[in-house]
């Protein structure tokens, strides 16, 4: 929140008998730092470009073999504790694909290494600690990380083999219950996040039930809100995950069901209140379609086809499968 007010006091001064001032501050369950900040530096064979977190990112041109001259990210001011980093970048084509970062400040050496021609939030880069999507653009957690002091330094090396991409860290506290969420196709959900169910069947008797992770990464239990918020033709289970706290690396299911007899677009707001430091109030927006007819074409994810089954450009939507050679047995549909 934001917090402040005016300091005020009295003295025999001839200037200002009452002399005031107004101070503020803001405290937030996380803090990110851009390339663009006094807390970035990188020198050498870095270069600022637009595009990326903020409207720019750096870029290191060149391969470097040593010695290194790392871009690094400085957060000062912190309590000793666990810590969750994250990174982002715009993955692009010839840049490195072992870009090695590192995190200092505790009594060992935290490391990760991610490919910058993929997504952040893609595998294999996400495969570790999962990702999420945030201020339009997507970031891939490295390991939580423990300080002893109140500094943690996150440097990206320039020894990489290939040019290398600087953009912003973001950085959440786990000192306490910390809420993190991932969709049914296991990826991370923001909260401010969207997540469209699949099409459906128009129908009174027919629905459609999506599972959501909520796992508490903390060191506290995390406690659920009493009621959650869901949009109309929208039911789930949360009541029942509600009474029963989230122990630390502990998670529950949230089974968001959807069901409508009418033919058209749904959706709107998902939201919850917990305890957890990084996101006390959670919400994300949900969508859902229903039709009065389904097709399953051959490039869906509802289609299988194995062995010696071929895609062939043409047909329905562009696409279609054929049988190369005869079959007796056994039978591969």
């Amino acid at each position: 929140g934001t917090y402040g007010g005016t300091v005020s006091f009295g003295s025999n001064a001839a200037n200002v008998g009452t002399f005031n001032f107004t101070l503020n501050a803001t405290a937030s369950s996380e803090q990110i730092i851009d390339d663009s900040s006094a807390a970035f530096s990188a020198s050498g064979n870095w270069y600022t470009y637009g595009g990326g977190y903020n409207g720019s990112f750096h870029y290191r041109a060149g391969l470097a073999t040593g010695p290194d001259d790392p871009a690094s990210w400085t957060f000062t001011n912190l309590q000793p504790g666990t810590y969750q980093v994250a990174v982002t970048w715009g993955a692009q084509g010839n840049v490195a694909t072992n870009a090695q970062y590192t995190e200092t400040g505790g009594v060992t050496t935290g490391s990760a290494m991610f490919n910058l021609t993929q997504d952040p939030n893609s595998a294999p880069n996400n495969g570790a600690y999962g990702g999420f999507s945030e201020g339009g653009v997507d970031w891939v957690n490295l390991a939580p990380y423990t300080i002893t002091g109140t500094t943690l330094t996150v440097k990206l090396s320039a020894i990489a083999n290939n040019q290398l991409l600087a953009d912003a860290v973001h950085l959440v506290s786990l000192n306490g219950p910390v809420i993190t969420m991932t969709n049914p196709q296991s990826q991370g959900l923001a909260s401010g996040g969207t997540y469209a169910f699949p099409t459906t069947l128009a129908s009174a008797s027919n629905s459609i039930t999506e599972a959501f992770t909520i796992t508490n990464s903390g060191n506290a239990p995390l406690n659920l809100g009493q009621t959650i918020t869901l949009p109309s033709g929208f039911t789930s289970n949360y009541a029942s995950i509600a009474a029963t706290p989230i122990a630390p690396a502990g998670t529950a299911t949230l089974d968001i069901t959807f069901s409508s007899a009418t033919v058209g677009t749904f959706g709107g707001p998902v939201s919850f209140t917990s305890n957890a430091v990084n996101a006390a109030n959670f919400n994300f927006n949900v969508s859902a379609t229903t039709s009065s007819e389904l097709i399953i074409d051959d490039s869906s994810a509802a289609f299988s086809a194995s062995g010696n089954w071929y895609t062939y450009g043409g047909g329905y939507n562009g696409s279609f499968h054929y049988r190369a050679g005869l079959a007796t047995g056994p039978d591969d549909p």
